[in-house]
Formats: structure tokens, sequence, C-alpha cells
């Protein structure tokens, strides 16, 4: 932990505050620290689910036989820094020294990590491009805050949350689409707020309001067919076990299904669906040619046959051309059209359109093969031509237009 950071961000009182938890939670001992593992993933297993635990190198250094002992379990690690320090500050030299030392520690330790997350959630340029050069697949860095703070807070909490937001450099969830970025072969995958920092030493929430912020949390992005990360401490598990349970058990009774994943797996996915590619393009008078392009084998991903696709709809497509792995594209108006060779004229009024398939079955194979965003109510989609238009851009007009059929 750094001192001047915790100054930044809490002041001089919240610091002491906060040292003095830390002390409490972990003791002089691992035997603290081993407990609230322990607890962290029990729950996650118990929801068929495991985690991703970035951590500092230095504590992996200290600590390898345990940490190695989750690892076998299924739980990821990913870099976190050598040690727990602010990297935005930082020029290229200084972080390529510090990351590089963090790889080694973790290869001497028998884990190999491919994501990044840095401490604070802060970063630079130079995180970036350091992480690129070391062959890092992911980082999970920039905040993304959410409106679901509704209730007044007192000012005191108000100004915590605030100095957070700032430290963070957090973005506005309602201006910014929630989902992954590929930038130059690194994936970008944001991180919610509130977290447990916030929930716990900013806020200081009861019980309940922890449940219903995450819980909300949740209802915004899946109505919205984007990502929640929950960032969840080890050392705070035991004032959030409840929180985390009930998130991960409104998850499962989603249907659709809500896909429930560590950190590279996120970034493997969202790397095979930019590798596909559907073409639709006018051949003459109502037929239309439509090309489907995946890779067959991402470096990432060497066992991946099938890439998602964006999901499409049209107001006019009734025909359906099935894909394989549950992706359709329809134009007309009765018969189906194979895509086996995803490449094919098809006939019909109406420029075709790609659809998700209902089915329990379909939608276990297509998160399998990539995952995807599927619409439930095809009312409620937003048609909008041009190119050009920003992510901000569109989030409104499709709040707007969601507003004006009376969705909240």
């Amino acid at each position: 932990m750094s001192l001047a950071m915790s100054l930044r961000s809490r002041g001089a009182t919240g610091s002491a505050a906060r040292t003095a938890r830390v002390l409490a939670r972990f003791g002089a001992t691992t035997a603290a620290m081993t407990r609230r593992l322990d607890r962290y993933d029990a729950i996650m297993s118990d929801a068929g689910a495991r985690p991703t635990w970035p951590t500092t190198a230095c504590v992996l250094e200290r600590h390898p036989a345990l940490l190695r002992r989750y690892a076998e379990r299924g739980v990821e690690f990913a870099l976190h820094g050598l040690v727990h320090g602010d990297h935005a500050p930082l020029d290229h030299r200084e972080q390529r020294e510090t990351i590089a030392r963090a790889v080694d520690i973790f290869h001497r330790a028998g884990l190999h990590p491919v994501g990044f997350r840095g401490p604070y959630l802060r970063y630079n340029g130079a995180t970036l491009d350091v992480l690129r050069e070391l062959g890092i697949s992911y980082h999970c860095s920039q905040a993304v805050a959410f409106p679901v703070l509704d209730q007044g807070l007192p000012p005191r909490a108000a100004a915590n949350y605030q100095l957070a937001l700032e430290l963070y450099s957090a973005r506005d969830a309602r201006r910014d689409a929630v989902i992954p970025r590929l930038r130059d072969g690194l994936v970008d995958i944001p991180v919610a707020i509130p977290d447990d920092e916030v929930l716990i030493e900013r806020l200081a929430f009861s019980p309940a309001d922890r449940i219903a912020t995450w819980r909300h949390l949740l209802d915004l992005t899946y109505e919205r067919g984007e990502l929640f990360t929950i960032q969840l401490h080890p050392e705070r598990i035991l004032e959030l076990a409840e929180p985390l349970r009930a998130v991960l058990a409104e998850a499962q009774r989603r249907r659709p299904s809500v896909f429930v994943a560590r950190l590279h797996e996120i970034a493997s996915w969202w790397t095979r669906r930019a590798g596909a590619r559907l073409d639709v393009s006018r051949l003459g008078g109502d037929r239309y040619r439509v090309h489907f392009r995946r890779r067959r084998r991402h470096p990432a991903c060497p066992r991946a046959r099938y890439p998602s696709i964006p999901l499409v709809r049209s107001r006019r497509a009734r025909r359906t051309a099935h894909l394989r792995d549950g992706i359709a594209a329809r134009a007309g108006r009765r018969r189906q059209w194979p895509l086996a060779r995803r490449d094919r004229g098809i006939p019909g009024g109406g420029r075709p359109a790609v659809r998700g398939l209902r089915g329990a079955r379909s939608l276990r194979r297509l998160h399998r093969r990539g995952g995807g965003e599927l619409v439930r109510d095809r009312d409620r989609r937003h048609d909008r031509e041009g190119a050009g238009t920003s992510r901000a851009d569109l989030a409104v007009a499709i709040r707007r237009a969601q507003r004006a059929r009376g969705h909240r």
C-alpha cells in the first residue's frame, strides 16, 4: 500500500483508519489471509465459477506455495504490479523494468499471467505499451461508474466517493458502453464502480444496501447487454460474502443465461469475437450475398472454432438461414437457407439480418463458441444508419428509444 496514494485518496484520518483495518484483517501471520482466500474460493466454487485474483509479485514471492494451491483449483492470478504502487506517474522505462520483474517472479513460481490490473485502477499509455511488449493479453484497470446511488449521501460519504472517482479517472456508464475493447492486440476490460472499497469504506453501506447495489448493477448490465466486472479484494470477503453470493445466484437464475467467467476467458472470448466478420452486399434486384468469415484458430484461443459475430435485426426480415453455432441470417418470408459455406446468395424482400436462436442448447453452444448479446424482445431495438456515430451518442440514442417505448 502506497502511503502517498492513501493520503491523496483518503486523507490523513482515512489513511490511519485504513491501516488499522488492514492489520486487523490480516494480522501478523498468513492464517487470516488464508481463511479469507478459502472463503472466497468456496463461494465461487459453490456457484460453479472461478475467480481472477490480481496479485502483486511481492506477495506471490513471499507465499508461492499457498497461491499455487489456488491456481491448481482453477483460480486465475493476474499481474498487479511488482508492489502495490501507482503506475500512472511512471514512464515507459520504469514500468518496463517493474512489470517485467513481476512477470519473472510469476514464472519462477510456476504461474503464467496473461492479464494485468493496475493498483488503484491507475495506468497510463506507457503501461499499455509495456503490456503489449511483454505479451500480456488484457488489462482490467479502467473504472466505469454506474448510476446506482440514487439515495442522498451524507456529505462526508459523498466527498469520499467523489475522491474515489477522481482517483480512478472513472468513466460514466451513462455515456460509455461498458464492454471490452480490443486495442492493438490488448483487450481492455472495464471494472464496475461501486466496488468493494467504495461500498465498505467510503459509503459505509449496510449489508442490505450492499446486496441491493450489486443486484441493481447486475440488472443494469443485463438489460443493456454489457459487462459487470466485480472488484472484490479478499481482505473484504467477510463483509461482502453475502452480496457476492446474492449476485452470483441472481446471475444463475437469469434466462438467457449470464456468462460468468475469469478475466482471461473474457479476453479470449472478445479476441475471438473480433476475428469474425459478416458482409452483406446486394447482388441485384432482391438478392443479397451473405459472406461469413471467421478465424479458425486464434493464437489466444487455439481450440476455438466459432467466434461470435454481432447480433443484428431487420424490420422486414422474415426468412432464416442458420449457421451451425446458433447464428442466423434472415431475409424474405418462409424457407430456410443453409450457410454452411458461409458465402451464398439469398433472395427475398429486405436486407438479411442476424439473430440468435433462443433454445437453451443453442445458447450454451453460442456461449462456448464466442458468446454474444441476445435480445429477448424484438421490438426493443434501435435502428440507426450512418457511419461515425460515437459510442456515447449511440448509447444516448438507444436509451431515448427505450424511454420512448416506456422502458427504464
